[in-house]
């Protein structure tokens, strides 16, 4: 009988192990979301990242943990810190620094991006399970030439229940060393004042057009979540993938006053064994300026024609042009260039389109000519504050630990004109009639 109750308790015990989450067995810090704690990442930094940082003091608290992992850039380990974490309904945002053991390597210069792809990845878990992630935004800056301060945002497909707690898993592997750890911390939510103004929808939409010549796709998602907060302005979308193009939406967003929402983020995320016998219901989302004053919003979507032609240069747009300018579409959308700044590390449009697309801008002479051998790697961001799209041309890199610039003076001396392309121009047309509109108030 003593036998049996000591293997009784042993296997309730073990039982009770799977059910719970190793940090709940230990006894985790807690972040005191609200603590009115300051933020070291923001100090002396402007965040592209955060619409109004002001608004954080509400929903942000103070931490310290501290862990070693492998990097992600062939520097070896780094040490990172976790300093505050701030939390929506819609964004787990981590505020980190991290302290490498060499110089780590940046690819283009000094540019915001070699800091971004610096900035080491988290490994997080929610009570022991997967954190419902469905994206994640990142920007650094560095502190000399060894530290960098991370910012990563952690787009949800659901809200954390309160006292949650978040674990951070380092691991690495080397010939001398091995390493696996995991420090939790539990998310106190009862005294936090969010900002985030907040729509559940849960609205049913069933659209069925010809998105492509040929090619008529059956659209079914349902708008869960309309949200304006701190990190940006957000639509949660569950989308139906029955293959076949079926969980590929695009579209025009527009206000109840038919001003047009720049699109700055649009996902996308199929599943690759989707079928109309196995449809799977995917968590997707836009991310868009303005709208906060709106008392519904319109969904207006895309059909694309057949791409049988490359995107040529629709405009050539002097450097010193007086900016912001607005270009035109045929398709009845258009763009506005406001403003080009060339640094030692590339050149840097900010723009604003009505149409989720990514305009093309490419180097071009005094004569309107490609610059080809110019060359640069781009890349595609935004501002929050500003409510610009930044497209990138970035022609650093470096060398055992020097920067490399990848074109010259005289290269960089012919670049006096803009020149702009994009399919959105003729190939991507409105279909007003079947214009979705999500109410808000």
């Amino acid at each position: 009988m003593t036998i049996r109750k000591t293997l009784a308790a042993l296997l309730a015990a073990l039982a009770l192990m799977l059910v719970l989450p190793p940090a709940l067995a230990a006894e985790a810090p807690v972040v005191a979301l609200g603590d009115g704690a300051p933020i070291p990442y923001l100090e002396g930094f402007s965040s592209r990242l955060i619409k109004d940082p002001g608004q954080l003091s509400g929903i942000s608290g103070e931490t310290n943990l501290s862990w070693q992992q492998a990097d992600n850039i062939g520097a070896g380990l780094v040490s990172l810190t976790v300093e505050n974490i701030a939390l929506t309904p819609d964004i787990l945002a981590v505020f980190y620094r991290a302290e490498f053991e060499k110089p780590p390597t940046l690819h283009y210069g000094t540019a915001s991006k070699s800091y971004e792809l610096a900035a080491p990845y988290l490994s997080i878990s929610l009570n022991g399970d997967r954190l419902p992630v469905m994206d994640h935004f990142c920007e650094g800056y560095p502190e000399g030439d060894r530290r960098i301060h991370c910012l990563r945002l952690f787009s949800l497909e659901a809200p954390l229940p309160d006292q949650a707690v978040l674990t951070f898993h380092a691991d690495y592997n080397s010939d001398t060393r091995q390493h696996d750890s995991a420090l939790s911390v539990q998310i106190d939510q009862s005294r936090a004042s969010d900002p985030t103004v907040g729509h559940d929808i849960d609205l049913p939409i069933s659209l069925s057009y010809h998105r492509t010549p040929g090619q008529k796709t059956d659209f079914q998602f349902t708008i869960k979540r309309v949200s304006f907060g701190p990190f940006g302005n957000r639509i949660h979308l569950i989308i139906r993938d029955s293959g076949q193009d079926s969980g590929i939406l695009s579209l025009y967003l527009k206000d109840d006053k038919e001003r047009t929402l720049p699109i700055w983020r649009m996902r996308n995320i199929t599943h690759s064994l989707a079928s109309p016998l196995n449809p799977v219901d995917m968590h997707n989302e836009i991310w868009f300026f303005g709208g906060e004053d709106a008392e519904s919003l319109a969904l207006v979507p895309i059909k694309t024609s057949e791409q049988t032609t490359p995107t040529l240069p629709f405009y050539s747009l002097a450097m010193d042009s007086a900016f912001p300018v607005t270009l035109p579409l045929e398709n009845g959308s258009s763009l506005t260039v406001k403003g080009v700044q060339v640094e030692e590390s590339g050149f840097t449009i900010s723009y604003t389109a009505s149409i989720a697309f990514e305009a093309n801008f490419r180097p071009g002479d005094s004569q309107g000519q490609e610059l080809r051998d110019l060359y640069y790697v781009g890349a595609n961001s935004y501002d929050l504050p500003s409510e610009t799209l930044l497209a990138q041309g970035l022609w650093m890199s470096e060398y055992k630990g020097q920067p490399i610039k990848r074109v010259s003076e005289k290269e960089l001396s012919t670049f006096t004109s803009l020149l702009v392309s994009s399919y959105a121009q003729k190939d991507e047309m409105p279909v007003p009639e079947l214009m979705v509109t999500v109410p808000l108030k």
